[in-house]
């Protein structure tokens, strides 16, 4: 569990974060998944939300850098 996410059995929340730069990171929003009726979250579910929100950021924060006529984040990773 990532120190910006919060489980609960009835309730998760996990933090989306963008990159602002090479060295910083910024909150883009929160995925706050609510009671689901009488079955409990287990830590896979966190795992597998984590997982959606950090593709989320990625993809958020591409969408930024391309709105900015900059190149993506991902062109910059992969060295090209």
């Amino acid at each position: 569990m990532s120190h910006r996410s919060y489980f609960h059995p009835a309730r998760l929340c996990v933090a989306i974060m963008g990159r602002r730069d090479q060295a910083s990171h910024e909150l883009l929003g929160v995925i706050d998944a609510g009671p689901r009726g009488s079955l409990p979250y287990k830590g896979e579910d966190l795992e597998l939300l984590e997982a959606l929100a950090a593709q989320v950021g990625v993809a958020l924060a591409n969408s930024k850098w391309l709105e900015a006529g900059l190149r993506p984040v991902a062109q910059e990773v992969s060295g090209r």
